[in-house]
């Protein structure tokens, strides 16, 4: 069995003493005795899970593809040349950023003055529908659920998308997800769940997968 999971730090495994042993996607590939590819990014946006998702099985297919999203205010863009900010260096190409990212004057400008909650949160209700709708017709199976933000936010707006959401695929629709499900549990030092929140979340996976 293979699968391919694509998400944020919450399954990159950022604050975990050896993310590449003790993040979910690993639990859940021992569990399933299947084999993983983590393709997620810290600081990882649901325009990058989109874009890599599609990439990705046009390439090779899985018995699995599951998608945790972030919140919907991070965006993807592209560098055409490397660059210093954030306190390191990032090649040419794709990259994923949020209202935090002050190293950026054009970012910062737009996030203060032209960022709208309803707006990302439509986008990205548009991507979750669009990817089930191509998962479907290429006879991918796959798994959403959300790691924070979205659950939080879906509440407030009454956006008809949310009605398309074939919600026996996606955990905790649409008022949970990693948040809800490790609550109470140890986290690190900047929020992120540690050894025994991912084990539970691969657990939690696992079972629904099987059911």
């Amino acid at each position: 069995m293979k699968i391919l999971t694509l998400g944020d730090s919450f399954t990159k495994g950022s604050e975990l003493r050896n993310p590449a042993l003790s993040a979910w996607p690993t639990i859940l590939g021992n569990l399933a005795g299947a084999t993983v590819t983590n393709q997620a990014e810290y600081g990882g946006s649901n325009d990058m899970m989109f874009r890599k998702a599609i990439e990705s099985i046009d390439q090779e297919r899985y018995d699995y593809v599951i998608v945790a999203w972030t919140e919907t205010h991070r965006m993807e863009i592209c560098l055409n040349e490397p660059r210093y900010m954030e306190r390191r260096h990032y090649p040419a190409g794709p990259i994923s950023i949020n209202h935090n990212w002050g190293d950026m004057r054009w970012a910062k400008e737009y996030y203060t003055d032209h960022y709208n909650e309803e707006f990302f949160l439509r986008k990205w209700l548009c991507q979750v529908v669009a990817l089930q709708e191509y998962f479907m017709r290429m006879g991918q199976k796959y798994l959403f659920l959300n790691a924070f933000g979205n659950q939080q936010i879906l509440p407030k707006y009454n956006i008809a998308t949310k009605n398309h959401v074939m919600s026996q695929y996606f955990m905790g629709w649409p008022d949970e997800g990693i948040v809800e499900w490790t609550y109470g549990l140890p986290k690190g030092k900047y929020g992120h769940p540690l050894e025994q929140a991912h084990e539970l979340v691969a657990n939690k996976i696992y079972d629904y997968i099987r059911n």
